[in-house]
């Protein structure tokens, strides 16, 4: 999600958690945490200079991430299955 901060800024969100029992190393979590305040003060400072380094910082992230669980964007780009089964019951 580093690399998609302008859309979660534009939405609103001002706050995100991210999962600290996925790092099996505390440096790499520590290292996570610091690019995301890098990537949140760039946006905030250069929107554009962001935009062109999202996809470096997202290359950081996954480097950093444990192998016992990949990085992924969870429920924030995939349909719900929740809603479907919804739709199936009516």
């Amino acid at each position: 999600m580093i690399d998609a901060l302008t859309e979660i800024a534009q939405v609103g969100i001002d706050v995100l958690y991210l999962e600290s029992f996925t790092y099996t190393k505390t440096e790499d979590l520590k290292a996570v945490i610091e690019l995301y305040q890098m990537a949140i003060e760039l946006l905030r400072v250069d929107p554009e200079k962001y935009q062109k380094a999202g996809a470096t910082l997202y290359a950081e992230v996954v480097k950093r991430q444990g192998e016992t669980r990949q990085t992924d964007r969870g429920f924030y780009y995939k349909p719900t299955i929740y809603k479907n089964q919804a739709e199936k019951r009516r």
